[in-house]
């Protein structure tokens, strides 16, 4: 089987046929020596390997000189490049960019031969997947790739142990976690953090029925962890006649907690399209016509304003603008406008400015078109210009149907990705013109009609529930998803939005003189503001201690937080400040149960895992021990990450 090489994500097969490949199978070593003068020769001072250099030989063929110049310019665009990009060979990378030229030696008008000439700085070639070697109390590790690199070590307990030693033997470095036993006792705390589960597996989660909600089904579901083994979610949802179908686990505590925080990490969305797949958004037929256009510019609203040579008003003055001034062509920034001024960028704040609108009708002569091939958009109407963006065959994109260059290009009319220029006639067809066509419609994987919850349920010693946190999506027309904390069996944080009633579609038919009007709900699309959702949820319960006829009684305060996190960064948040009930539960915290579900009437439902799951205790124990503490316990996971420094 041919090896698949890319450069820059695009597949160089799919461009020319590639001959060979050559590369050095050792970089070259520039070495450093020193040279003592009562001595022969020198002495070795340490080396390093060049860069690696990699040739790629080609050859290329077209059906037409035009398309033959075509493909010479994709090739030229490709590899001209500002910095060094991905070269892969299968599944492993380097970074490397050109230094030479590439040069074609052509065989006729349509067909050359070539060479390509990269060359990486850093002579490695690197793998996304980690190489994983399992032993028991002893293993040999052997590095398959040319360079040293940190490892992850796990270890998994058997047995209680005091410790864990880790040595690497070959330059008796030593990491150790936990002490060697002693003599004598210590005073010792409870657990503050009484599980920490980062739910790479479902160790501690045992399978089983427990006092959740009543519409919840629990037969025949299976535990399971995500392909990429970075959460806990359900493998079978099974079957079921209840409303709700999935799996119920159940975890103990090792001791029952009066004041406690539960902290748990889920992923809760639907994958595929949302609306209608079989819809296209785009219309195959011409407009024409005039439109009205809006465009906003600003004015100066002081007797003078200073322009700045930066967005800061400590930043250098250009000059002063007054008032009344006019600015139509500009930038927004953090309540700064950024404007050409003096051959110069200028900024003035926008609180120094009034902003005015100005209407314009225009002439609308736009139509439809689908790409027949990889269509390039080019910054003037010319086969010669740059390339700034390519579109895929079978796109559908709106243009300008006035001709340009001698009548060979269109101009977008709406921006493709965010690019707009000149794309060529030649490869387009009216859109009124193509039947699209659609493998399966049950094949096409839709968002708005999976459905799912994901929840955590908190039960006393007697079983007895005392809160509950989830995120669900329970409607089938939308992909909505919202999150409910409850204590007891009270709504105590839930986001109140309400989904509107999905959109219908209207199918009038006549038959015999008589009119049959037949309405079905549809699938409506994403509402709300938790779809897609990665973050956290918090509940917290402490005791209180308040005065009751100047009696001083005890109280539980609850609160709850939710936190959407996007890119790293919280997006939403809803919180229920610290409320305290004598009607809310004041039992201990003995057990958890996880519930994963889906409609039982659904066969398809959202994804849904549990990435991380910590309890912690407010109020440890205070008591006197043996400080020779067995720390880890039979079926615990020891993690030493030397790659990050971390350990867990």
């Amino acid at each position: 089987m041919s090896k698949i090489y890319k450069y820059d994500d695009a597949v160089l097969n799919d461009i020319f046929k590639i001959r060979s490949v050559k590369r050095s199978i050792l970089p070259k070593r520039t070495t450093d020596k020193i040279n003592i003068f009562t001595r022969a020769g020198y002495i070795y001072n340490g080396g390093k390997y060049e860069s690696l250099e990699i040739e790629i030989d080609f050859y290329l063929k077209r059906d037409t000189e035009e398309e033959y110049e075509e493909a010479l310019r994709t090739i030229s665009e490709l590899f001209d490049v500002e910095e060094l990009k991905e070269f892969s060979i299968d599944d492993k990378f380097c970074y490397a960019i050109t230094e030479d030229a590439i040069d074609a030696d052509p065989i006729n008008n349509i067909s050359c031969y070539g060479k390509i000439s990269l060359i990486a700085y850093e002579p490695y070639f690197y793998k996304e997947e980690a190489v994983h070697i399992e032993g028991t109390t002893e293993l040999v590790a052997e590095n398959q790739g040319n360079t040293n690199t940190p490892a992850i070590v796990k270890v998994n307990m058997s047995n209680e142990a005091h410790f864990v030693q880790v040595e690497n033997t070959t330059t008796g470095e030593k990491i150790l976690i936990g002490n060697y036993p002693t003599i004598g006792n210590e005073v010792i705390k409870e657990k503050t953090i009484e599980i920490d589960d980062n739910c790479e597996n479902t160790t501690g989660w045992n399978v089983g029925g427990a006092n959740i909600d009543s519409d919840r089904g629990n037969t025949g579901g299976v535990l399971s962890i995500t392909d990429k083994g970075e959460g806990i979610m359900c493998g079978d949802f099974g079957t079921s006649t209840t409303m709700w179908k999935g799996v119920c686990a159940n975890r103990n505590l090792s001791t029952g907690l009066t004041d406690f925080e539960i902290i748990a990490h889920f992923r809760h969305n639907s994958t595929g399209k949302n609306g209608d797949p079989t819809k296209i958004t785009y219309k195959n037929d011409t407009e024409n016509g005039t439109s009205t256009t809006k465009k906003y510019f600003y004015k100066v609203k002081k007797s003078t304003v200073t322009v700045r040579s930066s967005a800061s008003t400590k930043a250098k003055s250009l000059g002063t603008l007054k008032k009344g001034y006019k600015i139509k062509t500009y930038e927004l920034a953090n309540g700064w406008l950024k404007f050409d001024y003096k051959f110069k960028k200028g900024y003035i704040k926008t609180s120094s400015l009034q902003r005015y609108t100005e209407t314009s009708k225009v002439t609308v002569n736009e139509m439809n078109f689908v790409t027949k091939s990889n269509t390039a958009i080019r910054t003037t109407a010319s086969t010669k210009s740059k390339n700034k963006k390519t579109i895929p065959a079978g796109t559908v994109i709106r243009c300008n149907t006035t001709k340009y260059g001698d009548n060979k290009f269109y101009k977008l009319a709406k921006k493709y990705k965010g690019y707009t220029g000149y794309v060529y006639i030649s490869n387009l067809i009216q859109a009124s013109d193509v039947v699209f066509e659609y493998p399966d419609i049950e094949d096409e994987e839709k968002a708005d009609d999976k459905t799912g919850m994901i929840e955590l349920y908190l039960f006393d010693s007697n079983n007895s529930k005392i809160g509950k946190i989830g995120l669900y999506d329970d409607d089938p027309y939308y992909e909505f998803t919202y999150p409910l904390v409850q204590v007891g069996s009270t709504d105590f944080l839930k986001d109140k939005t309400v989904a509107p009633n999905p959109k219908v579609a209207t199918e009038v038919k006549e038959s015999n003189g008589k009119l049959t009007v037949t309405k079905e709900n549809q699938l409506s699309g994403k509402y709300g503001d938790y779809n897609d959702f990665f973050g956290k949820i918090i509940l917290k319960r402490q005791r209180k201690i308040v005065k009751i006829a100047t009696m001083p009684t005890i109280q539980y305060a609850w609160s709850a937080e939710v936190y959407k996190i996007v890119d790293g960064k919280v997006y939403k948040t809803k919180k229920e400040k610290e409320l305290s009930s004598f009607d809310y539960p004041d039992a201990d915290l003995a057990s958890i149960a996880l519930y994963i579900g889906t409609t039982g009437t659904q066969e398809k439902a959202s994804a849904m895992s549990l990435t991380n799951l910590v309890v912690k205790n407010l109020k440890p124990k205070t008591t006197e021990a043996n400080k020779n503490v067995k720390i880890f316990e039979a079926g615990d996971t020891l993690k030493i990450d030397c790659c990050n420094n971390e350990i867990r």
